[in-house]
């Protein structure tokens, strides 16, 4: 079986998760590697049960070469939705295998409620509104409602559960979860009520989406399997769709990367006829700022990448902020106002000294800080030249550079240091690359953003929730994932500032 043309990613991505696990190793396991997913009617017949399946297939067939797709009875929808999700795998893969001999599947997840022997192991996955279910022995179940985001979050917590079974012998934690239920409204475990219906209409008006990468995109997809929303969604984010970004964007496809279709356009195509106006800002976001005629934001969903980008947001103060985010050892977001309870500006702020952009890309490359400093200034592209000095000084193949010939340094940086695994990623050897999480990590991110966006909208909770939640989808999810954060303990944030403090009072009066 091939691996996918975006491999180089994803080996960065196991590799910061497995800490040891070089590309040539990750190649020859994967090759022989692959998931299946088996469904019946009932899944086919249910809303959920429908989103379930797209969001597994799709996050599947960005790592596995091999994705078995089996109907578990021989209904004319079941068959079609076989077609439909290999359709989409090839768009994400031309290459992967749909067919894989049984002897390379680690493992087969389930959606419906029948049981087929399969001679490997099974994780039953569903949903019930809000609720995210997966259990290892029985079926669980889909409901037929408006409401995706549970099913959305059973389809990442049902491919991590594969991804532990797959790499059992490398992970320090590959216990699969045990039978749970995972409110997604109010992040709970446990048996679990159905919880408030969605209701039929919901304004998500005033909302900015910041940042369209894979967890802003998950945060996209989700809304946009939700038939009630309505109003005015803006999207802003100035790159385009890339080869290297297909390992964990959800919906991305080979021609979308192919044709560099801006990312802003690619998200706003996920809502064609629905009742969200997608209004799309191919800029940054201080360039959107200075497009605006006036600087009120009364709801902003962000998706970024660095602490930095985050202060410079809070920084324009909206009314309400959410926030998602994925590290090495968690994912999960928060909730912000800003006079009461931490902003996100607090949760960022650095504790100690942080290098300089051009001291982090110095180290990596292996050139003279001074130099890259003024390259930088500069604007500088690199030539063919200069990828041959970073060759020969950080020992990286030549051949594994030349792609990047023509970029801007800073975006080098980005892509050829920051996003594989040539200048070395983990603990200790570690020379500037930042995280690159795995799919599912991102998806599940992206999917509680897109709950977080609609509760605000609906005030759907009604009991006040503390700022955090994090999840760890390497191992068991725990059973506490809701956690108390404080204003920034320095006094030196923006939001204990009397001036913005009155700045702020004067826009939402």
């Amino acid at each position: 079986m091939n691996v996918a043309s975006f491999f180089d990613r994803s080996a960065t991505a196991v590799a910061q998760v497995l800490g040891e696990c070089d590309s040539d190793r990750l190649r020859l396991k994967l090759s022989g590697l692959a998931v299946a997913l088996a469904f019946d009617s009932k899944a086919v017949r249910a809303s959920e049960g429908v989103a379930t399946l797209e969001l597994a297939t799709d996050l599947l067939a960005r790592f596995y070469p091999g994705l078995g797709l089996i109907p578990l009875d021989d209904d004319p929808a079941t068959v079609a939705m076989v077609s439909k999700l290999g359709e989409a795998a090839g768009a994400i893969h031309p290459g992967i295998e749909l067919k894989p001999e049984m002897c390379t599947v680690c493992c087969c997840l389930i959606v419906g409620s029948r049981v087929p022997a399969l001679g490997v192991p099974t994780i039953f996955i569903g949903s019930h509104g809000w609720n995210a279910i997966l259990d290892p022995s029985q079926p669980v179940g889909s409901l037929d409602t408006l409401n995706p985001f549970g099913a959305a979050a059973a389809a990442c917590v049902g491919v991590a559960n594969a991804f532990r079974f797959a790499f059992a012998d490398l992970l320090p934690d590959t216990r699969p979860d045990r039978a749970l239920e995972f409110d997604v409204l109010h992040h709970r475990l446990g048996r679990c009520s159905v919880g408030p219906a969605l209701p039929d209409r919901v304004d998500i008006d005033g909302t900015h989406l910041v940042g369209l990468g894979a967890i802003g995109r998950a945060a996209a997809w989700s809304l946009s399997h939700a038939p009630a929303l309505r109003g005015r969604l803006d999207g802003v984010d100035h790159e385009a769709i890339e080869d290297s970004n297909l390992q964990r964007y959800v919906g991305a496809t080979q021609a979308d990367a192919a044709a560099g279709v801006l990312k802003c356009q690619s998200v706003m195509a996920m809502f064609r006829g629905s009742g969200v106006q997608v209004v799309e800002h191919p800029l940054t976001w201080g360039q959107y700022l200075r497009s605006r005629a006036d600087c009120r934001l009364d709801r902003v969903a962000v998706a970024l990448d660095t602490p930095d980008d985050r202060i410079s947001l809070q920084a324009a103060l909206p009314r309400r902020i959410l926030n998602a985010w994925t590290q090495p050892g968690d994912l999960g977001v928060s909730r912000h106002g800003f006079t009461s309870g931490p902003c996100l500006a607090c949760l960022y702020l650095p504790e100690r000294e942080v290098p300089s952009l051009s001291h982090l890309v110095a180290d990596a490359i292996r050139l003279p800080e001074l130099e890259v400093r003024g390259l930088l200034h500069a604007g500088f592209r690199v030539d063919a030249a200069f990828l041959g000095r970073v060759a020969l000084a950080a020992e990286v193949p030549l051949e594994a550079l030349l792609p990047f010939d023509g970029l801007p340094l800073r975006s080098f940086y980005t892509k050829a240091v920051c996003g594989t695994t040539w200048f070395g990623t983990g603990a200790g050897g570690d020379r500037g690359a930042m995280a690159v999480p795995m799919a599912f990590q991102s998806a599940l991110a992206g999917v509680l953003l897109a709950v977080e966006i609609v509760a605000d909208a609906v005030m759907l909770r009604t009991t006040a929730m503390a700022p955090l939640t994090k999840i760890n989808l390497l191992k068991p999810l725990g059973s506490r994932l809701v956690e108390p954060a404080a204003k920034h303990k320095s006094g030196q944030c923006i939001c204990q500032d009397d001036t913005y403090r009155a700045a702020y009072q004067r826009k939402y009066a």
